[in-house]
């Protein structure tokens, strides 16, 4: 199953076994809680009567994935469905489709039912709208882009779906005045730069106190032995390895997954060159 994430989504081997050990974690972790489905039984203001509150299923289950951890997500998502009774439709992201059909022959193998644990490909404008406004659909959880969680809010407004939404965001990297400078740094770099920056809580920028930071946009000195906070991260940063063969299990960075991101990135080094403050 590794080795099929990095061919379509390209982060190194070692992260991609990484992530399908999180993948059988979540569903492993979500199978557990099946024994410990309960209900609830709640005073009444009638003397004469008690209410039991039980959990049914919600019944199909329409689940979303982004590109960045296909696998990782698609058993988050599947586990705690899944366990909880409701049938599921996964909807892998067309950058990355072979990681949910994979998953998808593994249900088949271990006995799934037919139709319990389905998995289609395509656009989200096309098929993901599809699943989205289908009556068929009872709740739809989804990660991925404001845009598109906007998207799915409209969709389902008319039927009142039920929606799971994680959205993307702009995840600060803050460094108190008592930090460990030391471990700062690799926190800094390992929020940066793990799957290349593909990922949701990436240090997307950085805040240090002012007790241990001039706010130059160029040096962070630091105040207990003015070392410099932006030169020991560079420091870091150059002792990363370069790309090398995809089974090599010491290799760090990879490759950026779509040709959008890549214009993006170029983007900003061409901003840069311009003049631009980054």
């Amino acid at each position: 199953y590794a080795r099929i994430i990095p061919a379509e989504q390209g982060k190194p081997i070692g992260q991609a076994r990484g992530e399908v050990a999180a993948c059988a974690e979540f569903l492993s972790h979500a199978a557990s809680g099946a024994r410990r489905i309960s209900g609830d039984i709640v005073a009444s203001d009638n003397r004469n009567e008690e209410i039991h509150i039980r959990r049914h299923p919600y019944g199909v289950v329409v689940a979303l994935t982004a590109w960045n951890y296909p696998a990782a997500l698609a058993g988050r998502k599947a586990g705690p469905a899944l366990v909880a009774g409701n049938t599921l439709v996964l909807m892998s992201h067309e950058l990355t489709p072979l990681s949910g059909l994979f998953l998808a022959r593994l249900a088949e193998q271990v006995g799934l039912p037919a139709g319990v644990f389905n998995v289609v490909t395509g656009r989200g404008p096309t098929m993901g709208a599809a699943l989205v406004s289908s009556p068929e659909t009872d709740l739809v959880t989804m990660t991925g882009s404001l845009r598109a969680g906007r998207d799915i809010y409209a969709a389902g407004a008319a039927d009142l779906k039920v929606l799971r939404l994680e959205l993307g965001g702009k995840a600060p990297f803050i460094v108190m005045e008592d930090a460990d400078i030391d471990a700062a740094v690799d926190a800094a770099v390992a929020a940066r730069f793990t799957n290349c920056g593909q990922i949701c809580t990436c240090n997307e920028r950085m805040y240090l106190h002012r007790a241990i930071a001039e706010l130059d946009p160029l040096v962070f000195l630091i105040a207990q032995g003015r070392e410099q906070f932006w030169l020991c991260l560079a420091q870091v940063i150059e002792v990363f390895r370069a790309v090398a063969h995809e089974s090599d299990k010491h290799v760090d960075q990879a490759l950026i997954a779509a040709d959008g991101n890549v214009d993006f990135t170029r983007g900003l080094f061409h901003a840069r060159d311009q003049g631009a403050g980054i």
